[in-house]
């Protein structure tokens, strides 16, 4: 746990809350900062893709969490 507090308070890291309305209905961590996300491989990413490595395109989601309100929303009719 207290990786995800640190991760929640770096600068580096987007937190994104979902509510139109300003309530919080669900909650993202996005980052192109690799540093920023103890829990990987960097070396992975560094090896398979080396370019967008260097240039900051592979970007890291945490983890996505939608309050129950919000869960089955609008969705493409295909």
């Amino acid at each position: 746990m207290a990786v995800q507090r640190q991760v929640m308070l770096d600068p580096r890291v987007t937190k994104l809350m979902l509510d139109a309305a300003g309530r919080l209905g669900g909650l993202s961590t996005l980052t192109n900062d690799l540093d920023a996300a103890p829990l990987i491989s960097r070396d992975y990413f560094r090896h398979r893709w080396p370019e967008r490595y260097e240039r900051r395109t592979v970007w890291y989601a945490g983890f996505v969490a939608t309050h129950p309100d919000h869960r089955g929303g609008a969705r493409s009719s295909r």
